[in-house]
């Protein structure tokens, strides 16, 4: 099973976050993409079990 990433935000986050200018969501898109990323590369390999 494939594992999608969750994330619970606050409601003065969100608040904060209808703020952002559209650079500050690039960046923080762009950011967490490279999380992922780093998660994936650190990841071991899951091997099929038969």
């Amino acid at each position: 099973m494939k594992e999608k990433p969750v994330q619970y935000f606050s409601t003065e986050y969100l608040e904060s976050c209808k703020k952002m200018t559209p650079l500050q969501i690039l960046e923080f898109e762009e950011d967490f993409r490279r999380l992922l990323s780093l998660q994936k590369l650190n990841k071991p390999s899951e091997q099929k079990q038969e």
